[in-house]
């Protein structure tokens, strides 16, 4: 391959794509070149070699098979990286350059391909930028078919797009920044997508976030992604409407995802997704027959949505449309077990599509005549010993022995002579070959026009299919939290806008999943910024102490979100942030320790937590020395007890900070309750009143497997630590005041009159005082 037309080719879509890997079909091969090939070869896992490039030398190369290409692709994309396919567009002639062109461009944010998306989750496309004080972002998920703007204080960005955890983000400077201009932003969504004015989705206040849509826009048409009218769902959201978790916490509570659902949506795919493959045009036959089972099992759905008496279920059976044209005539056109890819024919079905049955009912014909020509050429000829064959060369022929060959008829067109006989041709049979051979592939051809008009007409109805998606997603969330409520014995909590929050009998949702039923110990909780605002908790490891922090947390998240919750009773006072800082992990790629990255999150919570917000906290300050870790800890408790005055749950193994409830009137002490049995002890995973002041580590340790050994020797260190080093009181550990004890010997001392002793009797009380102190 040195510098020949097919190079050229080559040259030219790189040039157009230069960002892009490129796979270049050649053969039954797409092969990657150059740089492009040094880069994809190992994250593909494929061999980089070399071809001969003329006079340059040798040029690194690698290739993939054409039929297992996607796979490879998607190595690529989940490598950040985007994907150009520039394709044969005919067969090979052996005459001229073979025709190519690029036929698609795949980038981490723009596939509907389920090969590459997660089943579960979204795949944004984000576009972000800040300007002053303000940020604007657009998130488009392409398999969806959604388009959602928000603009946000410029500080909340980050937790944003971690929320958001985009596929591809562009930026500045990446992207030009003249490209986020809001003005460019409302010609593309008027030119785009038909939306005349901002106000129309919510948008009149967010200049940024609609320059940021321009982009997404942009950014879609470049890469070839279908975009029109009532195809995208475009809204305008507002991190304020919700409460906003950030990264810590979602990660620490460790959120449970609940997807059990009713019998009247187990019949429903993914409804989005199904409608945004078929407004790209790439809907399989299988996924269009999915869309019609979709389609009709949604008149289910709304009679039980009907027939609730909840006012949000029935109000979400209006949003549930049905689409019944568009289910019957799905039903009319394919059958209901079609082949899995468009590439392979029996998707249609009989009489739906005239042309195509034209081309099968002509194929039948030409078959059924060459099944039957042998027997109608022997008796039309009496050449008994006549046959019909095939071969790749000749096709089909008549063959007849040369000692017959004197009854053959005038017709016959001599094609070959072998050793014993002569093949020919007819023109009739020559024409019913033709009708054969090329039926198979007329009939495909026929198939995929047939298939790529029902997608126009998935697309022509998205709007409503889309809103109905998003009911039935709100129908899915809801049932599942119904479900889970009913069989794990949930209760209706009691949402109030004050800030008392008090939970009878709560229960982490996912632990108590995971154990026999009945053995998990349910706990109460009670905090009021205006009565028991900060409980310090303590206890040993192992105790339950994060657990139950979790679990507090969780029930006031599932009864915000509208859900039953674990508990025998619950009053929520609404929180407007719920803020963790629970666990220990480190940042090594942002080169934070553990303790830094404590730190940071501890410091994101002082700095952003109000009277209203939900704060749990879990042994803050161990990353450090103790007298440092003490005293941050101390310093933080009194901060949200002082200047915050939210609701707080803080767990450590400092004793000390028991000192604390003595004198901050807001603090009180809790304890998770253990029974020591001789060297063991035995978890009770119960909270009761009052601060614990051993951590068992050493029994802990124990049940963990050390070698007697070292637990034998970790005991003789802790007697000899406590006898040469012991432990102060709490307060006085803390520089806290405390009202000093009598000391016996200073009273003794003020007791003597001086006048009246004796020189011996002076001396002989000096020895009793210092015998008492000794």
């Amino acid at each position: 391959m040195t510098d020949t037309p097919a190079l050229r080719q080559y040259r030219e879509a790189k040039a157009a794509h230069p960002d892009s890997i490129l796979l270049f079909r050649m053969g039954d091969f797409y092969e990657i070149f150059f740089e492009d090939a040094q880069a994809a070869a190992p994250i593909m896992g494929v061999t980089l070699t070399s071809r001969p490039m003329g006079k340059t030398g040798r040029a690194p190369m690698c290739g993939v098979p054409h039929h297992s290409w996607q796979g490879y692709v998607g190595k690529l994309l989940r490598g950040g990286r985007s994907v150009v396919i520039c394709e044969q567009m005919e067969a090979p002639s052996g005459k001229g350059v073979i025709k190519r062109e690029v036929t698609r461009v795949l980038t981490p944010g723009t596939v509907v391909e389920d090969a590459y998306l997660e089943p579960s989750a979204p795949n944004f496309l984000v576009a972000a930028w800040t300007r002053g004080a303000e940020a604007g972002i657009a998130a488009c998920d392409i398999s969806t078919c959604e388009l959602q703007l928000c603009q946000l204080p410029a500080e909340r960005l980050a937790a944003e797009l971690d929320r958001l955890h985009p596929a591809e983000l562009l930026a500045p400077p990446a992207v030009e920044a003249y490209r986020f201009d809001p003005a460019r932003g409302r010609e593309r969504l008027k030119e785009m997508l038909g939306i005349p004015f901002e106000a129309a989705i919510g948008a009149e206040d967010a200049p940024l976030a609609v320059g940021a849509a321009g982009v997404v826009l942009d950014y879609l048409r470049s890469n070839q992604v279908k975009v029109q009218p009532g195809l995208f769902r475009v809204r305008t959201y507002s991190p304020d409407a919700t409460m906003a978790l950030d990264p810590a916490t979602v990660h620490n509570l460790e959120l449970p995802a609940l997807y059990q659902l009713l019998n009247a949506l187990r019949e429903v795919g993914d409804l989005e997704r199904l409608v945004g493959r078929a407004g790209q045009g790439i809907s399989s036959p299988r996924e269009l027959v999915a869309l019609r089972q979709s389609l009709e099992a949604l008149p289910a759905v709304s009679e039980v949505l009907l027939e609730a008496g909840a006012l949000a279920l029935r109000t979400l059976a209006v949003r549930v449309q049905a689409a019944p044209d568009l289910a019957g005539l799905l039903a009319r056109a394919l059958v209901d077990d079609p082949p899995a890819t468009a590439r392979e024919p029996g998707a249609v079905r009989a009489g739906y599509d005239a042309a195509l049955d034209g081309i099968r009912d002509a194929s039948r014909t030409a078959r059924e005549y060459i099944a039957a020509l042998e027997s109608s050429e022997r008796e039309r000829t009496g050449i008994r010993g006549l046959r019909v064959g095939y071969n790749r060369v000749f096709g089909y022929y008549i063959e007849v022995s040369h000692a017959q060959a004197g009854a053959v008829p005038a017709d016959y067109v001599r094609k070959q002579t072998l050793t014993g006989a002569e093949r020919y041709i007819t023109p009739e049979m020559k024409e019913q070959e033709a009708v054969v051979l090329n039926a198979q592939h007329d009939a495909l051809a026929r198939e995929q026009e047939v298939l790529r008009d029902l997608c126009d007409q998935v697309a022509a109805s998205a709007e409503p299919l889309l809103s109905t998606a998003e009911a039935l997603g709100d129908l899915d969330a809801l049932a599942a939290l119904a479900e889970t409520a009913s069989a794990l014995g949930w209760v209706r909590p009691e949402v109030s806008a004050g800030l008392e929050l008090r939970i009878n009998g709560g229960r982490h949702a996912v632990v108590e999943a995971a154990l026999p039923a009945g053995s998990f110990v349910a706990n109460d909780v009670e905090l009021d910024p205006n009565g028991q605002q900060v409980v310090v908790l303590t206890g040993p490891n192992m105790a339950g102490k994060s657990t139950y922090l979790r679990q507090v947390a969780l029930i006031v998240l599932l009864a915000q979100c509208g859900s039953f919750v674990p508990a025998d009773r619950a009053r929520i006072g609404l929180a407007d942030r719920v803020f963790t800082r629970v666990g220990a992990h480190d940042d090594l790629s942002s080169g934070m320790s553990t303790f830094m990255v404590e730190m940071t999150e501890a410091a994101n919570i002082l700095n952003h937590a109000g009277r209203s917000s939900l704060v749990i906290l879990d042994e803050v300050g161990r990353g450090t020395s103790t007298y440092d870790g003490i005293s941050i800890a101390q310093a933080l408790v009194e901060h949200i007890h002082d200047r915050v005055g939210c609701r707080t749950l803080f767990a450590t193994h400092y004793h000390e900070l028991t000192a604390l409830a003595d004198h901050l009137p807001r603090v009180c002490n809790q304890r998770v309750e253990v029974v020591e049995e001789g060297d063991r002890v035995r978890f009770l995973h119960r909270v009761v009143p009052g601060g614990a002041d051993r951590s068992y580590g050493i029994h802990v340790a124990a049940l963990a497997g050390l070698p007697p050994s070292v637990i034998a020797r970790a005991r003789q260190v802790l007697g000899e630590l406590e006898r040469h080093r012991p432990l102060e009181p709490p307060a006085q550990q803390l520089g806290l005041p405390l009202e000093a004890a009598p000391d016996p010997v200073a009273a003794a001392l003020g007791e003597l009159d001086l006048d009246q002793l004796t020189p011996i009797e002076a001396l002989q009380k000096l020895y009793e005082m210092r015998s008492r102190l000794t």
